[in-house]
């Protein structure tokens, strides 16, 4: 049974461990790190490195990686804000000069990789594997390859004529000129051989102890000879990134955001992403009781819909890297605000429209500015594949949740790495008053969601853990890239 509805696939129970993704292969091996008795960081830093192999159609190691755990010794829900950072020469005005207002496909779209400083600041941090133990299950899916689907197959059709405007992509991907079809086997040899370079990087400072050793991979990563290759590359392609930009980034570790429904405490990534969305969308539906409106019924998803286009408005006109401008969070999750935004809704009529955002200032506190909002203009984008998942549970009540995310289709692979810089910049907004547009910043503006009004439930990914020995009944992590 799934959320009421029968189903002919067996429900998979655990006693001890649990790993679920976006790739089977890369669910065996996280599940392969947890029987070595890893945990659940090692675990899900293991298997959303064999998403980036398996999946590089949604998500890629030189992307970005949203993530975040509860870490039970401590008893804290920890974020890990996986991504990176615009180049601080990539400005309103260059776009405008020389793209003429636009952001093309390929390397001008490219924000700092955030996803290896993701990968390896949690194993570093809350691990207990080296960087060895758990990237060699992705070392072997590069290496040796496996044998492709019908969904990554579709992905590469639908953006063939992006991604062939790059000889190494068309290496990679057509290597005889033709498309590999369903069932043959992709093997990615220069990723498999970066992540061997890591390795010994690992291995040359492992006298330093295990987490100086993976700090050190880390560091070879950002700041060694593998950021000058990927700098030059990106400067050879006429991209805006420095060894500046490269060198002084770091993921940061923090607190989570929060709301409640009902009996649940709700954990989101800040608003350098979108998941506040979801725990504002939830604080509305809380005192709605959504099963008497009976599921999917004309009723319920009105009023899902709804909600959500009021969660996304305040989205579209609020969120923003907060190391760079003041987003009223406190507000926008506020139970009066919440409930305030929820009477705006007509159980008779829907939003022709993005409704108007709320006033969460109201709501922030006495002290808090209170800036005049500017109606923000949405253009409606294409809705694809582009993200996976993964989350893991272990034995001793850790809790592991991450969203890789960006794809090797439109933008060019690195000769000589196999990996990409990632493209999020193509979230990024070219209107000085939008509170997403500074140079240096983490773009927050989701790729698939510029669209005037919602009409469908929001594609999230979720993942609820009742587990006995942890002090709570119940943590919900909720990861939304």
């Amino acid at each position: 049974m799934a959320i009421g509805i029968p189903s002919y696939r067996p429900p998979i129970m655990g006693m001890s461990h649990m790993v679920s993704c976006g790739h089977p292969l890369a669910a065996a091996a996280g599940f392969r790190i947890l029987e070595q008795g890893g945990n659940a960081i090692d675990a899900g830093v293991a298997s959303g490195m064999a998403i980036n192999v398996t999946l590089p159609t949604a998500a890629n190691f030189g992307g970005v990686a949203a993530s975040f755990l509860y870490h039970a010794a401590s008893d804290q829900v920890i974020v890990i804000s996986g991504l990176g950072r615009f180049p601080k020469a990539a400005t309103i005005e260059y776009f405008m000069k020389h793209q003429n207002g636009d952001l093309p496909d390929g390397i001008l779209r490219s924000v700092v990789s955030a996803a290896p400083d993701a990968w390896m600041t949690a194993l570093e941090k809350y691990g207990t594997m080296s960087f060895e133990q758990v990237v060699t299950p992705a070392i072997e899916l590069a290496e040796v390859g496996f044998a492709i689907g019908p969904r990554f197959n579709d992905a590469l059709r639908r953006r063939e004529n992006i991604w062939r405007q790059w000889p190494q992509n068309v290496e990679l991907l057509a290597p005889n000129g033709n498309l590999i079809q369903v069932g043959e086997v992709f093997a990615q040899k220069e990723l498999s051989n970066s992540f061997r370079r890591l390795v010994e990087v690992e291995r040359d400072n492992a006298r330093k102890g295990r987490e100086a050793a993976i700090r050190a991979a880390r560091d070879y990563f950002y700041k060694g000879e593998m950021a000058e290759e990927i700098v030059k590359f990106c400067q050879d392609q006429g991209g805006l990134m420095t060894m500046e930009d490269w060198s002084s980034f770091s993921v940061g570790i923090e607190a989570p955001q929060m709301g409640r429904y009902k009996d649940y405490t709700v954990y989101t990534c800040g608003p350098w992403c979108q998941g506040p969305v979801l725990a504002e969308t939830l604080q509305m539906l809380e005192e709605d009781n959504l099963k008497s409106l009976g599921h999917n019924s004309t009723d319920y998803l009105h009023l899902i819909s709804q909600v959500l286009n009021l969660a996304l408005s305040d989205r579209h006109h609020y969120y923003g890297d907060p190391d760079l401008v003041d987003v009223p969070m406190e507000g926008l999750l506020s139970q009066g605000y919440t409930k305030e935004r929820r009477s705006t809704i007509d159980m008779e009529r829907a939003f022709p429209d993005m409704p108007p955002p709320g006033s969460p200032w109201e709501y922030q506190g006495p002290t808090s500015a209170r800036p005049t909002t500017k109606p923000q203009a949405v253009a409606i984008g294409e809705v694809q594949e582009d993200t996976s998942y993964t989350c893991v549970v272990d034995r001793w009540g850790n809790a592991f949740s991450a969203t890789p995310s960006d794809w090797f289709t439109a933008t060019p692979v690195i000769p000589g790495l196999g990996f990409i810089l990632s493209l999020r910049g193509n979230q990024i907004w070219l209107d000085p008053e939008h509170p997403s547009s500074a140079p240096g910043c983490r773009p927050t503006r989701p790729w698939h969601s510029r669209m005037a009004s919602l009409s469908w439930p929001l594609a999230h990914r979720a993942v609820t853990f009742s587990v006995r020995q942890w002090p709570k009944s119940s943590l919900t992590l909720w990861s939304l890239g």
